[in-house]
């Protein structure tokens, strides 16, 4: 499920609860909701013994699940929940900061990084400039970040978030980014909500994905940039308007798996996004 209004924060943490796994006769959101629904008895009620409170509501909820929950257990989904919400990710707006460096991480995912089975998200970076990028924007994010195979020549060094990564990774994946392989995927799109987002937050999203996927071509300088792009007709007709529309002009060249930028393009787009609340910036 792909959010399209960021701002809706009920629909946010619903479609967040569910990427969970349950065995449960509910859906993960609805033992959230279960979950609130003992600790709001509980509360009105602070002498009731756990067999109570578990009797009390066990019309709406077996007590056998109100049990473990009395003994400091909670749904997973809850306790990502809980997560986003000391990091303070839920509370989005539509030109708020945190909406802008969320809107930078899943551009990133789609142009040069992955969100992997366990939902890490995971950046790559080519030079120490890039990383330092990276670093930065996961820290805010409130994010502590590392960099993985950085001494190993044959492959790409990458940024991750360690504190909570999959929360954060189970986020932008129902904002819109893609969880797998890219390349494999028939359907890709960008976030639908990206559209109405505030002109900051496509600004940075386009430049977070030109900075990743960007070959200078010195020898043309009517297009002194391109972009390979293996994948969908679709795909690349979506992302070619999409950076036309953000830079308020045809900027955008090219045919077969190659987007090229026009020096007007280049010369709006080929540079780093900014960051919300980095002191660098």
């Amino acid at each position: 499920m792909f959010i399209t209004d960021p701002t809706d924060k009920a629909a946010l943490s619903q479609a967040f609860a569910n990427t969970y796994n349950t065995t449960a006769d509910a859906t993960p959101w609805e033992l959230c909701q279960q979950y609130l629904t003992m600790l709001d008895y509980t509360a009105q009620n602070p002498d009731a013994g756990r067999n109570a409170v578990a009797n009390a509501i066990g019309e709406e909820i077996p007590p056998g699940r109100v049990r473990p929950w009395l003994d400091d257990s909670m749904p997973d989904a809850m306790r990502g929940i809980q997560a986003c919400e000391a990091h303070g990710w839920l509370d989005l707006t539509w030109d708020g900061p945190t909406l802008h460096n969320l809107g930078v991480l899943i551009a990133w995912v789609f142009s040069g990084g992955s969100i992997t089975s366990h939902w890490v998200p995971q950046l790559a970076v080519e030079d120490k400039a890039t990383e330092q990028r990276a670093y930065r924007l996961l820290r805010a994010l409130d994010e502590q970040p590392e960099a993985v195979r950085a001494d190993d020549a044959g492959r790409a060094t990458e940024v991750r978030p360690t504190e909570d990564a999959a929360p954060l990774g189970r986020l932008v994946t129902v904002l819109g980014a893609p969880q797998g392989v890219k390349n494999r995927q028939t359907n890709l799109s960008l976030p639908p909500w990206l559209t109405n987002a505030a002109h900051s937050i496509q600004l940075a999203f386009a430049r977070t994905y030109v900075m990743n996927r960007a070959t200078p071509r010195d020898d043309r300088p009517q297009t002194p940039v391109q972009m390979a792009e293996q994948r969908s007709p679709g795909y690349r007709q979506e992302l070619t308007t999409f950076f036309d529309a953000v830079a308020d002009a045809d900027v955008t060249r090219g045919d077969s798996e190659t987007i090229r930028l026009t020096q007007a393009g280049a010369n709006r787009l080929h540079q780093p996004p900014a960051i919300h609340g980095d002191s660098n910036e």
